[in-house]
Parts: C-alpha cells; sequence; structure tokens
C-alpha cells in the first residue's frame, strides 16, 4: 500500500522549512567559526584549564587530581567531554603512527602582564607561532559540533510541541535564538565542557518533550536515564534536570499504566550504570562522591554572599548576569555597547509579552502548557543552581545558564511568535488578520537578525582588532 500523497501548499511549506533551516544552520557555523577564529586560545575564561584536564588524560591516561597542588582547577568536572577529545588525540596518533610524545599537547600560555582590571584586556601573550595551535582547535571543532546538535535538538523539540501542519514560526525562531545568542557562540568557540553539557540538556528537554505528547514508550524512559547519566558524566549542573524529569514521569504514570515505579527504578538503573562508577572512583578516592572537601581545598571561598541577602535581586549579580548571558567576552571584561542590552531586553520584553498573549487567547494545547510548564521549570532551576552557587563561588556568569538555553530558546520561540502571528502561530487553521500577515514576517526575521548581527558585530569589531 502506497504512501497517502502530501498536499502541494503543504509540501512547499514543509521544503521552504527543510531550506529555512539548513540556512540557520549554516549561519550557526559561520558564526560560531567566526570567534572561533578571531579568539586566540586562552582569551576565553578557563578555556588553559580544561585543555589541560585533556593533556593529562592523554600523557598519563589518568583523570587528573583534586587537590593542592593542582594540574588543572577543572579537576573538579566529570571527565566525559575531556575523555573525547583525549581519544581524538590518542586516535588520530594511533592513525598517523605517531609515538605517543612526553611532552604536552600546547606549548607554555604565558599571561600578559599587562592585563589588570584596568589595564590591557587580553590574558596572555600571542607569539605568532602560538597563534593556530592544532590540538585547541580541533577541540573547539568539537565544541562547535556539539553547539550545532544543541541547535538541531531545540528545532526537534519545537517541532514536537508545535507539529506540522502548524507554522514553523515557533521552530525556525527557537532554532535561531538557540543558534546566534552570541555568549552561547563565543563558549561554543572555546574548549569547554559546558558545550557538552548543554547537548546532553538538549535531548533531555526533547525526550521530556516527547514524553508528554507522545504515546508512552517504555524505551523513552530508558533514553532519559541515559541521557541523565551522560550529563552527570559532563558537569553536575545537569543534574536539577532531574526534578523536571520525575515530574514528567509522575505526571504521565497514568498513560504508563501506573508504572512510575518500574520507570523510576529503569530510569535509576541506566543512570547508576553510566555514572555511578565515576562517582564510586570519587567516593573512594575523596571519600565523597562529589569530592567535595578536596575540589574545597583547590578552590577556596571567594563569595561575600548569604542567602539572606538576597543578592540576586541587587547589583553586581543582577546586572552581570544579565549582560554576560548575552554577550561579555574575554575574561569577562569585553562588554558590548550599552544599546546592545537594551535591545535584548526589548527582545526579552516581546517575547514574554507573546507569551502571555497566547495565554490570554488560550491558544495552547494542554500538552503546550505542560511543555512550556518544563522550559519554565528548566529555567528556573538552573537560575537557582547559581544562586546557590554564588553562595560559595563568584559564578554570576551567564553561561553557567546554558544548559536550559534550548529551553530558553523555545520560550522565545514561543513567545515571538506568538506577537506575531497570536493564535495562528500553533493553529493551522485559526483566522490570520491581514495587517498580521504582513507584519509577521518583519517581527519574526527582527530578532534572530538582531542577533546574527551582533554576532558579526562582535567578531569583526570587537574581538578582531583586540586580538589581531
Amino acid at each position: 500500500m502506497g504512501r497517502r500523497p502530501v498536499p502541494a501548499p503543504l509540501a512547499d511549506s514543509a521544503r521552504r522549512e527543510r531550506w529555512a533551516l539548513v540556512g540557520l544552520l549554516a549561519c550557526y557555523l559561520a558564526a560560531a567559526g567566526g570567534f572561533a577564529v578571531a579568539v586566540p586560545y586562552g582569551e576565553v575564561p578557563d578555556e588553559t584549564a580544561h585543555a589541560n584536564y585533556v593533556d593529562y588524560i592523554v600523557r598519563f591516561h589518568a583523570l587528573p587530581p583534586i587537590g593542592r597542588p593542582f594540574y588543572t582547577n577543572e579537576a573538579v568536572q566529570p571527565p566525559l567531554y575531556y575523555s573525547l577529545a583525549a581519544g581524538l588525540v590518542m586516535g588520530a596518533r594511533a592513525i598517523a603512527g605517531t609515538p605517543r610524545p612526553q611532552g604536552h599537547l600546547t606549548p607554555t600560555v604565558w599571561p600578559n602582564p599587562a592585563y589588570s582590571p584596568t589595564g590591557a584586556l587580553t590574558v596572555v601573550l600571542h607569539p605568532p607561532e602560538q597563534r593556530w595551535m592544532l590540538w585547541p582547535i580541533v577541540f573547539r571543532a568539537l565544541s562547535i559540533l556539539c553547539g550545532l546538535g544543541c541547535v538541531l535538538l531545540t528545532y526537534g523539540t519545537a517541532r514536537v510541541l508545535v507539529r506540522p501542519p502548524a507554522s514553523a514560526a515557533v521552530p525556525l525562531v527557537a532554532t535561531a535564538v538557540a543558534a546566534f545568542l552570541p555568549q552561547a557562540n563565543f563558549i561554543r568557540a572555546s574548549v569547554t565542557n559546558e558545550n557538552l553539557a548543554d547537548l546532553l540538556a538538549a535531548w533531555i528537554v526533547l525526550l521530556l518533550a516527547l514524553h508528554l505528547t507522545r504515546p508512552y514508550r517504555r524505551r523513552r524512559v530508558l533514553l532519559l536515564g541515559l541521557a541523565l547519566g551522560l550529563g552527570l558524566l559532563t558537569k553536575l549542573s545537569i543534574a536539577p534536570l532531574a526534578l523536571p524529569l520525575l515530574a514528567v514521569l509522575w505526571g504521565r504514570r497514568a498513560a504508563a499504566g501506573r508504572r512510575f515505579g518500574p520507570d523510576l527504578l529503569g530510569l535509576g538503573a541506566i543512570t547508576a550504570l553510566i555514572a555511578g562508577p565515576f562517582y564510586l572512583y570519587r567516593w573512594i578516592a575523596y571519600g565523597d562522591p562529589l569530592a567535595t572537601q578536596a575540589w574545597q581545598v583547590m578552590l577556596p571561598n571567594d563569595s561575600p554572599w548569604h542567602l539572606g541577602d538576597l543578592f540576586w535581586l541587587a547589583e553586581p549579580f543582577r546586572g552581570h548576569l544579565w549582560t554576560s548571558f548575552w554577550g561579555v567576552y574575554g575574561w569577562q571584561r569585553i562588554y558590548l555597547p550599552d544599546g546592545i542590552y537594551n535591545a535584548c531586553l526589548v527582545l526579552t520584553a516581546l517575547a514574554i509579552a507573546g507569551g502571555g498573549l497566547l495565554l490570554y487567547r488560550r491558544a495552547l494545547t494542554p500538552p503546550q502548557q505542560a511543555g512550556c510548564a518544563v522550559l519554565l521549570a528548566v529555567l528556573g532551576l538552573l537560575y537557582g543552581l547559581v544562586i546557590v552557587i554564588s553562595l560559595r563561588l563568584i559564578a554570576w556568569q551567564g553561561r553557567e545558564l546554558f544548559p536550559a538555553l534550548s529551553a530558553v530558546s523555545l520560550l522565545f520561540g514561543f513567545g515571538l511568535a506568538g506577537l506575531s502571528l497570536g493564535p495562528a502561530a500553533l493553529d493551522p487553521v485559526a483566522p490570520l488578520p491581514r495587517w498580521r500577515r504582513r507584519l509577521a514576517p518583519v517581527l519574526l526575521a527582527a530578532g534572530p537578525l538582531g542577533l546574527l548581527a551582533i554576532d558579526l558585530y562582535s567578531i569583526v569589531w570587537v574581538l578582531g582588532p583586540l586580538y589581531n
């Protein structure tokens, strides 16, 4: 029995959507690649420390020790990203027949003596022979591919929540925000485990959206355990996503035949099988699964705040977290013009207004309402984690929120599409007034094109002249 033919208008719409997606991905690769070319190795926070973690695995075939003295202050991180990067090195050397060298993967990077809070903005020196180092470029490429996966998963999640033949506005706007956010691309163009963590968090969000909107599948529960386990092997900031995950399993227990207990057991078993051995090793080696005492020795407390201070409502925490979410480069000292941050504030306000409009018009279906609640929960939990970490360490960098980047981008997609199209953003048969039909393309394109323009401005006019 042959496939049912797809009506020509729907086929044309799907084709245009695919080409639009391809264009967004191409622009993402150009933007992230531009940051990687413009910014020298070592000018992204902790990049050399992350690379030293890979170096230690390659040289000693072991995890770097935690404590003082230390090989890298990122030794507190779980090892998955670094193991993948080290695997690239060892695999390439095995293929090329290169003997195992005893030296470092990268030459010693010397601090810039002129760097200070009021002096030069470049943190390290960049002699010509160190401008293009092989392995940092390879590791940056790995990070950019992780970012590409995060962008694609964001699109996939949006299409799960807003299924064809509904408008492609929500998926494409959400994808564009995930692809063009300047600070995210600055981080994706560097050596850091955060990029793999963002990818795995986006995968968890996709699986949760599928579990909310599709028939129950036991296999999906096991995949959630796999994604969570891999996330916990990458960065502990994935841990808060376990709460919305459990809430979704509980909410779907009726569809699962009241199988919450077996689902929880299966999910926990897969997660423990993947991540358990690493945390067991930490327990044996350092006395607790998180190696808390060891990393407190290595990274002394530098936070003056207490929970009762409500510091997250005041400066400098509030302002710096906001600006560094959109774009603060170098070691958190290279700011964009104030007008750009104000424009991002306007964009956020418009997205919130659009989301409010969809709620007021009751345009969201119950699964979409549940999906948006999960997205908000993911963002809220990551924000709460930044607050908790800041009780001990200064952690007010917007990149700490990027495990929620897929969720944030989807919320922007719903809000901006809802503002531009009204209920027609979600309902293919909802009437679309003529004024919306004329104005919507401009409104929908303004935010993504604006973010892409900030990427270009940052690369060509801010970072390029500074570092080259």
